[in-house]
């Protein structure tokens, strides 16, 4: 059975950072922050927004391992629109 988790990464441009956050699926509300990058970096190397997007994922699937719970993959959706005005 696969059941839609009540909570989700979130990564959002703010400033010169990109930050990732673990959030509830439809609001920023509390979310807590886990890691950033430089955006300059990123943007001088597109190719390690996939790679940095790919790590936060296997820790954060790790930190789940560790608590006992098993994952069976992550869809990737985009923000809810009341979170696509740009950029914070």
């Amino acid at each position: 059975m696969t059941v839609k988790a009540p909570f989700r990464l979130a990564f959002r441009v703010e400033g010169d950072h990109i930050n990732c956050y673990f959030a509830s699926p439809d609001t920023m509300e509390d979310a807590q922050w886990i890691a950033s990058v430089h955006r300059g970096l990123i943007e001088k190397h597109s190719h390690l927004w996939d790679e940095w997007k790919a790590l936060m994922v296997a820790m954060f699937e790790r930190h789940l391992k560790d608590m006992g719970i098993t994952t069976q993959g992550w869809i990737a959706q985009p923000a809810p629109p009341h979170e696509e005005a740009g950029e914070s």
